[in-house]
């Protein structure tokens, strides 16, 4: 029942706690919280801000709670940019998207269910070699493992879709300014990209052209 607790939105809180013995008797301290208001950032601020304090109590020592940068602040910051600085953001953005947005199917050997469905996940690691000319590329290129991942992965999906300017999100922390580093809240942010890959262009060059754009999005991705 705790754990399949269905939440309502317009009744706050968002989250419940329990203690209990499980059947060999240890303590566990069970959180069930909404995702509308946490993320996976936060769940290790939690952990960690929970065995701080616990450890300071068991010590019997003085618990100061310390005055930081809160959610709350976090939404002033967001309104004082909407209304500052959005406008440089929406020319970007309708500049980026002026046209439609090409939308394909992807490839399948099976017949697709009418059903949803959840799919399911493949997990595929690199080795040892491949893993040192990726760190090698990176270093000599002055970029992140993952614009060079990236980069294969729209190469990957331009030619499996036929399309020339594949489009598809980018999923990040959201937490761009050091000041959101410690708050516990809900940041995730899912930006849409799409770039046109050239065929003439060089993977040393895609790699440099899509760094410079991703970039770009990061900064406007707050409108």
């Amino acid at each position: 029942e705790f754990y399949n607790y269905v939440f309502d939105l317009s009744n706050p809180p968002l989250l419940k706690f329990i203690l209990y013995q499980d059947e060999i008797g240890r303590t566990v301290l069970a959180i069930n919280i909404h995702h509308i208001i946490t993320d996976g950032w936060s769940m290790g601020i939690i952990k960690s801000e929970f065995i701080k304090y616990y450890s300071l109590i068991s010590r019997n020592e003085n618990v100061k709670a310390i005055k930081q940068f809160d959610y709350v602040d976090y939404t002033y910051r967001q309104l004082e940019y909407i209304t500052n600085k959005s406008l440089t953001s929406r020319e970007f953005w309708l500049d980026r998207f002026s046209s439609p947005i090409e939308v394909k199917e992807m490839p399948k050997d099976f017949i697709k269910s009418d059903n949803n469905s959840l799919g399911d996940v493949l997990i595929s690691y690199l080795e040892n070699d491949q893993k040192t000319k990726l760190l090698s590329l990176k270093k000599e290129l002055n970029t992140s493992s993952f614009i060079i991942m990236y980069s294969a992965f729209l190469i990957l999906l331009s030619k499996i879709t036929e399309t020339k300017k594949p489009a598809c999100f980018i999923v990040n922390a959201g937490r761009d300014h050091y000041s959101t580093h410690s708050i516990i809240g809900f940041f995730v942010n899912a930006v849409l990209f799409n770039t046109e890959i050239d065929e003439n262009l060089s993977f040393r060059l895609l790699i440099e052209k899509l760094q410079h754009q991703v970039f770009q999005v990061f900064e406007n991705q707050h409108f």
